[in-house]
């Protein structure tokens, strides 16, 4: 081979690597931001997802919750004045639950609610428990037992008489608003 030869040759080669070069890396320094800007997007929508996962996941528990907690407020308010009352109210989801929901939940009435509901749940089974305690002891030997029973029964029957009942019937309808948007999506 000669010096005649080599040169053009060498030339083009070098313009070939050059050109390829001078395009090859942009071309793939463009493709890889693509592909990682895909990639965030899909890890993003993916984390949204498992958001809106646990979030129903949260919200059902609390329907589930409401839905037995009511059926037991109407037999309290049917049975309070009667009967020894053995049913408790269920907080078992909102005790577990409540922190995430309060990260998760981002309708500010419904946080608001739930918060107010069991405020009043927690408050009114402190109540049926020393209605319990009251029947189960022997405070029944003491004069005041039906007076002390009496205030009792009705704190309890104007608690879940005059708006727990009502609330919790609003709050657990905005439970399932929240879950029906929550399926739209």
């Amino acid at each position: 081979m000669s010096w005649e030869g080599f040169l053009p040759n060498f030339i083009s080669e070098l313009l070939a690597t050059l050109i390829g070069l001078g395009l090859g890396i942009p071309i793939g320094i463009w493709l890889n931001r693509k592909f990682e800007s895909w990639k965030k997007k899909q890890e993003e929508q993916e984390e949204i997802e498992l958001l809106q996962k646990e979030k129903r996941t949260i919200l059902e528990s609390f329907q589930n919750e409401f839905e037995r907690n009511i059926k037991i407020l109407k037999q309290i308010k049917e049975k309070v004045r009667n009967s020894v009352i053995f049913s408790y109210l269920n907080l078992s989801a909102w005790k577990t639950l409540s922190l995430k929901s309060t990260n998760l939940i981002d309708n500010y009435t419904l946080q608001l609610a739930l918060d107010r509901v069991y405020y009043e749940f927690e408050h009114l089974q402190i109540k049926i428990n020393k209605r319990f305690d009251l029947y189960f002891n022997s405070a029944q030997a003491l004069a005041d037992f039906k007076h002390r029973l009496e205030s009792l029964n009705n704190s309890i029957y104007n608690q879940v008489s005059s708006f727990l009942l009502e609330l919790s019937e609003k709050t657990l309808d905005l439970i399932t608003l929240e879950l029906e948007t929550l399926n739209e999506k």
